[in-house]
């Protein structure tokens, strides 16, 4: 098993949200199952990375649940 840093969790998350963004009309709300998504994270991993970029700016977070909880 490889163990990713910090920033490869981030770009993982981001190249997932960059991909569905790319095929998606502008402005639609891009769904992101945490937990559900990335087999190498953790469902609070995601969740933290989420709501970091949203802190950040870079994305806006709707709705915050992981998978496991819808």
């Amino acid at each position: 098993m490889t163990i990713l840093t910090s920033k490869q969790k981030i770009l993982k998350v981001l190249e997932h949200i960059k991909n569905r963004s790319d095929i998606s009309p502008p402005n639609v709300v891009i769904k992101y199952y945490a937990g559900n998504t990335i087999n190498e994270l953790s469902t609070d991993e995601e969740i933290r990375i989420l709501n970091k970029l949203a802190d950040e700016k870079i994305i806006r977070v709707v709705r915050n649940f992981g998978s496991d909880s819808i």
